[in-house]
């Protein structure tokens, strides 16, 4: 990621490029028979049980758990690199499942600018209410979760070309960012409190780039049509990624602005965490295990010889774009084992003065050295370091 900060004071501008992540490891979840399931004849083990995604009139569910040894799958009584009982994700899981949302509180105001497709043929589709609906959840569970979003007004700015978001920036009072500016802007970023409304909070996203997930030319395509039938699985998800990851961002600047509070973060913490829970969130929202999204991820990070990342070197030598791979599995790490959720806001909220290293202990308890360690080794258990 790339920090730019504006001329204007109280501007932030954080340029996120997302490939999405991420695991090889299908993981275990505490589902429980007829809870809502998302795709039809999915398997997940849990403990000794296998559950199946099935039809139930209307409504795809999770089925009756059936012994694994009955269909001939192994059991999940101890970590493995496939499909299998992993400590992590199940304390993940299980801070999402024990999550109360408020349904008696007001709403959120999000509001979509959607640029239109440059004929008549084409659409928008379902994207724009995707992204309002992600935003909201996701701003619901991170309030319930003690991260208190600063606002209650936000706005997504979802850009088919780069001179018509620059056009809608200029309407809106806000500085145009250099991502802009020069080009190298493919997925999203925050802008923050910019423009003649304070109270707002704005947000780019890069809709043709992310609902076609095109890395090849299509980023910008003015005339793509995204109300079509076929959707790329992996594109999908991590669409809906977007908003929720920024909101965390918006999250990271305004509380460490408002307690004067600032960096410097490693990359995998500074985006490994935003990411994270933006997964939780989406998980609460869907009922479906947190590390669902991911599992088509791994060959993309994995695959050294066709791939042109190498996320295999570890947490501290972390190769460009890892940060979304094993960042978000270090931050798992943190959070499943070292306190929570409440332990991301203990690292921010200390004095700027102190280093990444001391804050780290002294949320923790436990050197950044000692966790280090710990993370290389559950990443080496999961494939993810060699």
């Amino acid at each position: 990621m790339r920090q730019i900060k504006g001329a204007t004071s109280g501007l932030l501008v954080i340029a996120l490029i997302v490939p999405v992540l991420l695991t090889s490891t299908a993981w275990a979840v505490p589902i429980k028979n007829g809870t809502p399931c998302k795709k039809l004849g999915n398997a997940w083990i849990f403990g000794a049980y296998t559950y199946t995604c099935i039809k139930s009139g209307k409504k795809l569910v999770w089925g009756k758990g059936v012994l694994s040894t009955e269909l001939g799958l192994e059991s999940s009584a101890s970590p493995t690199p496939s499909r299998g009982f992993d400590p992590v994700e199940t304390e993940i899981n299980r801070i999402v499942s024990d999550q109360v949302i408020d349904q008696a509180k007001a709403l959120p105001v999000v509001t979509i600018l959607a640029e239109q497709p440059s004929n008549s043929v084409s659409s928008n589709g379902k994207f724009p209410e995707i992204a309002k609906n992600t935003a909201i959840n996701a701003i619901n569970f991170y309030n319930a979760s003690g991260f208190f979003m600063p606002s209650s007004e936000y706005v997504i700015i979802m850009g088919r070309t780069q001179t018509w978001m620059r056009s809608e920036l200029s309407l809106n009072g806000c500085q145009i960012p250099p991502a802009l500016s020069d080009g190298t802007l493919t997925s999203s970023l925050t802008l923050g409190r910019c423009g003649f409304g304070q109270n707002k909070l704005f947000i780019l996203i890069s809709t043709a780039a992310k609902a076609t997930n095109s890395y090849s030319g299509e980023e910008w395509a003015s005339n793509v049509d995204l109300n079509r039938t076929i959707i790329p699985v992996y594109a999908m998800h991590e669409f809906e990624m977007q908003a929720p990851h920024e909101l965390v961002h918006i999250w990271q600047d305004e509380f460490s602005r408002a307690n004067q509070l600032r960096g410097p973060y490693p990359i995998w913490f500074f985006e490994g965490v935003p990411q994270l829970l933006a997964i939780m969130s989406n998980s609460k929202n869907l009922g479906e295990p947190a590390f669902t999204y991911f599992d088509e991820y791994a060959p993309f990070f994995l695959d050294v010889q066709n791939s042109k990342y190498n996320c295999t070197a570890g947490i501290r030598n972390l190769e460009p774009l890892c940060q979304y791979s094993e960042g978000i599995l270090a931050s798992a790490v943190l959070v499943a084992n070292h306190g929570g959720l409440e332990v991301i806001r203990k690292i921010f909220n200390q004095s700027g003065s102190l280093s990444f290293d001391q804050k780290f202990e002294n949320a923790t308890g436990i050197p950044l050295n000692s966790f280090y360690d710990e993370v290389d080794q559950y990443l080496g258990k999961l494939g993810w370091k060699k």
